[in-house]
């Protein structure tokens, strides 16, 4: 956010700024009024850091069956590291908003609310998605539900520090595309690096809808009802879980990958071409080389 902001700022180099009066501001009143700009930037930056977050933190938060509290040490343990999280989440988030009220710009609060609203309808949408979960391998599907929980904090929160400078508003447009695209390129990378590692999730979890999954299905057409467990390994009927290990080694075996390693570097190239909308600079070149450097 704090490189969109520089490479912002040199979209509005050019003449000074002339007072309503018609006077021409002086050289320390516009490195003042730059200052303050700057300061405003920077808090705006660590807002969206601490609800990202707190985004993360909450999202480790474990179900765990009431009986386990009580009767085995680990429960105990869990259930205490559950009411950390959300303490400490909940925390992040009110701090989130006190700095962001202090700013008083409401379009930048009413970007961050629409934040807010898109992420916990994601985690809604994410927590009922194996119901019916073959209707929901495609990429549509994975682009709604991961703009709600992934690319939408980084869409607002570029497009909030360039509002914040009263930037032309196809600028601002531009650095929303760019985060959202951040954000999708950034959400695949992770998804992708999921299978190619050749062991499951040490903690038996994975996104079932994630990127290389769809593209299996997309590609293959193959169903995947197969691997729910059943029975007594069944967590309960309107959830029913999945044999992860089977559906990871099926994934690695098939066309998901490859597949996804180009829907990966479409959104590295969208994002590349949304920068393309800003002057040449030294920022817009870091965030060049920054989307350069992040390789499966």
């Amino acid at each position: 956010m704090l490189l969109i902001s520089k490479a912002g700022a040199a979209a509005a180099t050019g003449a000074p700024p002339v007072t309503e009066e018609g006077v021409v501001e002086g050289e320390e009143k516009r490195k003042a009024k730059a200052a303050t700009l700057w300061q405003s930037q920077l808090v705006l930056s660590k807002v969206v850091e601490m609800i990202n977050m707190a985004m993360i933190i909450h999202r480790e938060i474990c179900n765990i069956d009431s009986a386990a509290i009580t009767q085995t040490a680990e429960g105990s343990a869990l259930h205490l590291s559950n009411k950390v999280s959300v303490l400490y989440g909940d925390f992040l988030w009110a701090k989130a908003w006190k700095d962001l009220a202090d700013l008083h710009q409401i379009e930048v609060t009413d970007m961050m609310v629409s934040v807010l609203v898109n992420t916990t309808q994601g985690q809604f949408v994410s927590e009922q998605e194996l119901v019916e979960v073959t209707s929901k391998l495609n990429l549509e599907y994975w682009l709604e539900k991961n703009f709600l929980l992934s690319a939408c904090l980084p869409a607002f929160g570029c497009k909030s520090v360039l509002k914040l400078a009263a930037a032309d508003e196809g600028l601002q447009t531009a650095a929303y595309q760019f985060g959202q695209n951040l954000g999708y390129f950034l959400k695949a990378h992770q998804e992708i690096n999921w299978y190619l590692n050749p062991r499951a999730n040490s903690r038996d979890y994975l996104d079932f809808c994630a990127l290389p999954v769809v593209m299996h299905s997309v590609e293959t057409g193959e169903p995947l009802e197969h691997l729910a467990l059943t029975g007594g390994e069944q967590q309960s009927p309107k959830l029913p879980k999945y044999d992860y290990s089977a559906l990871h080694q099926l994934v690695r075996s098939g066309p998901g990958l490859v597949k996804s390693k180009t829907v990966l570097e479409m959104f590295r190239a969208n994002a590349f071409t949304n920068l393309n909308h800003f002057p040449d600079s030294a920022a817009r070149d870091c965030l060049k080389k920054l989307l350069s450097a992040i390789n499966i």
